[in-house]
């Protein structure tokens, strides 16, 4: 489960002493670091989709302009498609806007990687030159 975070503020706080630490779970003053296991430890319904639409959203700009890391993104993912990370992103777009609680630099960002997304998937193979 992902740290509150109050509770991210106050292990901070009592970091050098090592206060609140779990098992798998490294805090420094800068630095929390969250496990795989981490994500998955008692993650369910809105848990877990918070968590898909950030690592969409991680993904997203990860590959958005490096080839060799979209086709290793794409061998990894489900069906060897962005699909899945095209709609979370779109869900988290649509909330957000919905809810007022995104600043218009914003949106347009997620829209723009959204439309770098599409134009990935619609881009034909191609080889390198010879």
């Amino acid at each position: 489960m992902l740290a509150e975070p109050a509770s991210l503020l106050s292990d901070t706080a009592a970091g050098a002493a090592g206060a609140g630490q779990r098992e798998g779970v490294s805090r420094t003053p800068e630095v929390v670091e969250v496990t795989e296991a981490d994500l998955g430890e008692g993650a369910s319904g809105g848990e877990a989709s918070i968590v898909q639409v950030y690592a969409s959203l991680l993904l997203g700009f990860l590959i958005q302009d490096c080839p060799a890391s979209l086709e290793e993104a794409v061998s990894l993912l489900p069906g060897r498609t962005l699909q899945p990370v095209q709609t979370a992103i779109q869900r988290m777009l649509l909330f957000y806007v919905q809810a007022g609680a995104i600043t218009n630099a914003t949106r347009d960002a997620m829209v723009k990687l959204l439309q770098q997304l599409e134009a990935l998937t619609a881009a034909p193979e191609t080889s390198p030159p010879t």
